[in-house]
């Protein structure tokens, strides 16, 4: 059993050792923002945040991570700016759109925000 902070919450989590982060937070804990993407830790598409550093969820094994180690998801990072938005009436809509989106899927540098995708 493995016990992990995940958005500042306490989840146990029963899974073999090896099985890739990414997994567990989108089939055990349910949070499905992380993707699956290349699944060789290039695309970028399964990054979440462990101790405040980038990192590829596909290629972290639940085995090598510690009790106290903080991860944070894109779901984590909404609601951290929801509760910044919240003063200046925005909330977790607003927040979303500051959010940069991938469109290349493929390693290069063209992002997008939420709102210029809904134009």
């Amino acid at each position: 059993m493995a016990k992990l902070n995940i958005n500042g919450r306490t989840h146990d989590i029963e899974v073999e050792p090896d099985t890739p982060l990414l997994w567990v937070i989108r089939e055990q804990v349910g949070l499905t923002g992380t993707k699956y993407g290349c699944g060789v830790a290039q695309c970028g598409a399964c990054s979440v945040h462990v101790n405040d550093e980038v990192t590829r969820s596909c290629s972290v094994q639940v085995g090598s991570l510690k009790p106290s180690d903080r991860i944070v998801t894109i779901e984590g990072l909404v609601d951290r700016l929801a509760s910044g938005a919240e003063g200046m009436g925005g909330g977790r809509r607003a927040a979303m759109r500051l959010l940069p989106i991938r469109t290349d899927h493929g390693g290069g540098s063209i992002a997008q925000t939420h709102a210029e995708t809904e134009r």
